[in-house]
């Protein structure tokens, strides 16, 4: 009987193990499987038995061989359908002796049992469902300890729930137990068992009434839904963020490969200008006279990136060889395409800042340069992207 004992606990936290590293769906209502600790319960409940033997005709009335019993039980759910449990019943019966005489024996069932909720399984999970139907099967070990008879039984039962509270059910059970002739008999050598096949079965039917309590967690969550939203605004959104992104990275290019071009022309222009006397003033060249330049900047952004400070110090190095008395607009820009028009306009303010204080950290005269910005209100550059920049125009 120990042993039985311990496998059928075994058998519960073997399940209940598995169901705690199972991390797959729950394939009929896409729930997520429970922890150990999870919904466990015990319960209790009080009723009566009945003995019958199959295929024998002399057995007595049903109020004769009924007599009390009661259950207790404790069991785990592993999904909305699928539970177990390990349950003892007894200990009064009642049966007929091969002599036809009436006798009163004490005896125990224990089983363990498969749990199946019918409802969950047709309806589908409902924490606060008033009703639920669970089949049970199982198997276990009958001790007669009247007769010392000990037989493998096999058991069947169906237990209505009736939802009380979170905590609390009310249960009515059905259940039946199937085990050999001769477990209400005397183990002697005069003992015999009647009629073959099936009619060799002895069952208990049983009927109880009780209640079950409920450990936290008793329910189950739903797995998060993951659901692609059809929304093809977005969609065109996003090609549209990627073609600004594509211009963005080529308007960069252009512009280092212009700043490249641009040290060149200096160191020409600087080989190609006669020596001057001190007392005249030094001339400019004609590519000085219109300086311009454009800073671009990233999405939301009002720092300079790698590119942008290489920008920065060319036009730092043409300003310092400029006649010192030019003033020059450092005017800031935003995207449309992006934000909205009073966090652009303050964003274009703050990238013309950035450059102004570049210029000035350069060594650029602070009183050489003015600063304007015009938001997304202006579009200097098209369309798209490119438009997060900073102009530097020399001012007429």
């Amino acid at each position: 009987m120990k042993k039985f004992l311990l496998t059928g606990l075994a058998l519960v936290a073997a399940f209940a193990m598995s169901a705690q590293d199972d991390n797959t769906t729950i394939r009929w209502k896409n729930y997520t499987p429970n922890g150990f600790w999870d919904n466990w319960e015990i319960s209790g409940g009080v009723g009566a038995n009945f003995f019958v033997k199959l295929g024998d005709n002399e057995n007595p009335s049903f109020g004769k061989l009924t007599d009390f019993s009661f259950n207790l039980s404790v069991g785990k759910w592993f999904s909305p359908i699928v539970g177990a449990r390990l349950q003892w019943q007894g200990p009064f019966a009642a049966a007929i002796d091969i002599d036809g005489n009436y006798n009163e024996f004490d005896y125990m069932f224990i089983h363990y049992d498969q749990l199946w909720n019918l409802t969950n399984w047709i309806c589908g999970l409902k924490c606060d469902r008033l009703y639920n139907a669970v089949l049970t099967t199982g198997f276990g070990y009958a001790r007669n300890f009247t007769k010392q008879n000990n037989e493998y039984a096999v058991s069947f039962g169906l237990q209505n729930r009736f939802r009380l509270c979170d905590a609390w059910n009310l249960d009515f059970e059905l259940s039946s137990m199937w085990t050999k002739d001769n477990f209400d008999q005397d183990d002697s050598p005069h003992s015999v068992t009647r009629g073959t096949g099936f009619s060799k079965l002895s069952t208990s039917l049983s009927a109880y009434l009780g209640l079950t309590y409920k450990f936290p967690t008793r329910c189950w969550k739903p797995l998060p839904q993951c659901e692609e939203k059809k929304d093809d605004g977005a969609a065109k959104r996003i090609k549209d963020l990627e073609k600004d992104n594509d211009n963005y990275k080529k308007a960069l290019k252009d512009a280092s490969d212009e700043n490249n071009r641009l040290k060149k022309d200096l160191e020409n222009a600087k080989k190609s200008v006669p020596p001057q006397s001190e007392n005249k003033s030094t001339s400019v060249t004609p590519r000085q006279e219109h300086v311009s330049f454009t800073v671009f900047f990233a999405l939301n952004d009002a720092s300079l990136s790698d590119e942008a400070k290489i920008t920065v110090n060319t036009v730092i190095d043409l300003l310092k060889k400029s006649d010192n008395t030019d003033t020059y607009t450092i005017t800031g820009f935003a995207d449309k395409d992006t934000g909205n028009p009073n966090g652009n306009m303050e964003l274009s303010k703050r990238r013309a800042e950035t450059v102004r204080k570049a210029l000035i950290k350069g060594g650029i005269d602070a009183s050489r340069l003015k600063t304007d910005f015009k938001g997304d209100v202006i579009q200097p550059l098209g369309s798209g992207s490119i438009n997060r920049c900073v102009l530097i125009l020399k001012d007429n």
